[in-house]
């Protein structure tokens, strides 16, 4: 999860951003490197010191406004969500075993790991997660890894490897957090697919802000980064951008790592994924909308 720092004007809290959502066909990468050099790539040892994402927002734009719900303040109450791990009993149960660790790098930049989920699909080969868990600074990631039922540094699933990464078209040059959503298509392993051995969340577009969320991924603050962590809160925030559509705001205190992370809505189904904190407002995380442009993304993803 990457953070963005805001300005004070005439007491609006302000964020600086390059542009508004553009609706524009997904952009995708290939993985050149081989399956068996980014399985060799990732040890245990290169794992425990990847960091958070590159990215960094500079850019400036448009003012954009940050609307709060119910009273919400600067710092969310412990009151207002709750913070733990998935139990040790459940963590590898077909409600959580589509949750994995990333593991990707930056060519020039360096290794960052995230969050994401493997979502229902044609092809049975795609994992949801955040779009700067896989581009920065309008270069895709290679070497990326996805290991699904991630627990204590073990893979009760495997690891897998990434053959195609999917992005908004609009995202690369904006880094919009209304974009920040994207897909890896994942790679056979011995004739598998990662749903048929992990199994699948299933995504919900256009879904309501008055309801229960819980974002759930592995934030380096909890545990290391080791236990899949989840946040339980209501709407709190939103991050207000040109456009409509604001990105969700709730209370949960998870950081970097929990990128990507899928955020389950009160149908059982998956709604946004975690994106990005704001300096000034401690304990909240921020969401996008997952609609038309995500549902497209997903469709051509899908179909790899």
């Amino acid at each position: 999860m990457h953070r963005v720092k805001l300005t004070l004007a005439a007491g609006v809290v302000v964020l600086l951003i390059s542009a508004p959502a553009a609706a524009a066909a997904p952009v995708s990468a290939e993985r050149t490197a081989p399956q068996r050099e980014v399985l060799e790539y990732w040890t245990p040892e290169r794992m425990a010191e990847a960091g958070a994402p590159v990215l960094e927002q500079t850019a400036t734009g448009p003012e954009v406004s940050i609307a709060t719900h119910k009273k919400a303040t600067r710092r969310a109450k412990r009151s207002s969500y709750t913070s733990k791990a998935v139990p040790s009993a459940t963590a590898t149960s077909s409600a959580y075993a589509p949750i994995g660790k990333i593991f990707g790098r930056i060519p020039g930049e360096g290794d960052f790991q995230c969050s994401g989920s493997v979502v229902q699909s044609p092809n049975q080969r795609v994992v949801l997660t955040a779009a700067h868990c896989l581009i920065a600074r309008g270069q895709f990631a290679d070497r990326l890894l996805f290991i699904p039922a991630s627990r204590n540094g073990e893979e009760p699933l495997g690891r897998w490897v990434s053959d195609e990464l999917f992005v908004p078209g609009g995202y690369p040059t904006t880094e919009n957090p209304k974009l920040d959503y994207g897909a890896a298509v994942i790679a056979l392993q011995e004739g598998r697919t990662v749903q048929s051995v992990a199994g699948f969340r299933k995504v919900r577009t256009s879904t309501r802000s008055r309801q229960t969320f819980r974002a759930l991924g592995y934030p380096g603050n909890k545990a290391r980064g080791q236990r899949l962590w989840g946040c339980r809160s209501k709407l709190q925030l939103e991050l207000s951008l040109p456009g409509g559509h604001d990105p969700f705001g709730i209370g949960c205190d998870m950081t970097f790592g929990a990128s990507g992370g899928p955020w389950i809505g009160s149908s059982g189904d998956i709604v946004s994924v975690t994106s990005l904190g704001v300096d000034g407002f401690k304990n909240f995380i921020f969401g996008p909308q997952l609609r038309a442009g995500a549902k497209r993304l997903l469709r051509d993803a899908g179909e790899r």
